[in-house]
């Protein structure tokens, strides 16, 4: 007797929430192509857009909005914002599954195209565990956004060497911009976005202190980096670093905002990191304001004042 056996293969559903972690796992980067067309009271509108969103709300988008006869460039929606407020309910129903690609309806809020709000019917197309496809439509909504793989960003190295805490010098990479940072052992690893100089601030020991100073002509301190003012130290203020900000300047440069724990009023002070003097100013109670010309060196001072300001709070 001949027994012919016939094995069946158990399809196992995905977790609940996997819609939702795949649209997490979009933070870390991702290249698009999006197009909306609306059509309400006879006119028609249509936005048209590519590009890559980077991680960590920096993107680059490339738009048209075109309406009848005029065209507008549009350079300044977050894809990723608009992914999460498209799929802000995250009622993800399967609908199908054929092989590796899973296809979930969901409540698509389409109010970024209508003012006011109006919801939608919204489709999310996973294939091979990554996002494919995302849609959504409504009366006189079509919303599209077809997803690629973000192109391979080449993950640079450095030993860590010094005295440097690996963490502080983590926290100091991200605040720089670079992406991705992480240790390993005794090497820490992160997409370069922005370049750094091995021999620059970020990889000092970084303390600062803050000195009430005055102007003197051949004095101990020079302005960094290559300002020829020279002041001397007077008393060492005895305040933290609560916060910093810092803007384009528009006479060029940057203006450095710097928040005090507690007030000062000193007449002149001056910020120095590891003994040499990188900002002065008149203070104004709880804050300095302070300019810096060189784009890296901005990034360097802000990198090093707030992770300190931040492990203060800690």
């Amino acid at each position: 007797m001949l027994i012919l056996s016939c094995a069946r293969e158990v399809y196992t559903a995905p977790p609940t929430d996997f819609p939702q972690i795949m649209i997490e796992n979009l933070e870390n980067g991702f290249e698009f192509h999006w197009i909306v067309e609306r059509e309400k009271d006879g006119f028609k509108s249509t936005f048209v857009a590519s590009g890559e969103y980077k991680g960590a709300g920096d993107f680059y988008l490339e738009g048209t909005l075109k309406v009848g006869d005029t065209e507008e460039p549009i350079f300044e929606i977050n894809p990723y914002a608009e992914i999460n407020n498209l799929t802000g309910k995250r009622d993800f129903v399967l609908i199908s599954h054929k092989e590796d690609e899973l296809v979930y309806f969901f409540t698509a809020n389409l109010s970024l195209f209508s003012p006011g709000g109006k919801e939608g019917e919204g489709k999310l197309i996973i294939k091979k565990e990554r996002i494919k496809k995302i849609s959504a439509k409504t009366t006189d909504i079509d919303w599209e956004m077809n997803i690629e793989p973000r192109g391979q960003i080449e993950r640079k190295s450095i030993e860590i060497a010094g005295d440097i805490d690996p963490n502080i010098l983590k926290d100091r990479l991200e605040y720089y911009g670079q992406r991705r940072v992480e240790v390993k052992g005794n090497r820490i690893y992160f997409e370069e976005v922005i370049p750094i100089n091995r021999d620059g601030l970020l990889f000092n020991k970084g303390d600062y202190s803050i000195y009430a100073i005055t102007h003197t002509p051949e004095g101990e301190l020079l302005l960094s980096p290559d300002s020829i003012e020279s002041y001397n130290r007077l008393i060492e203020i005895e305040t933290e670093i609560e916060d910093i900000r810092v803007i384009a300047n528009e006479r060029g440069g940057y203006w450095i905002t710097v928040d005090f724990t507690k007030p000062v009023e000193e007449v002149l002070i001056g910020i120095l990191i590891d003994g040499e003097l990188f900002g002065t100013g008149h203070p104004g109670g709880l804050s300095l304001g302070f300019t810096v010309k060189y784009d890296r060196l901005t990034k360097e001072i802000y990198a090093i004042l707030k992770t300190h300001a931040d492990l203060r709070k800690n």
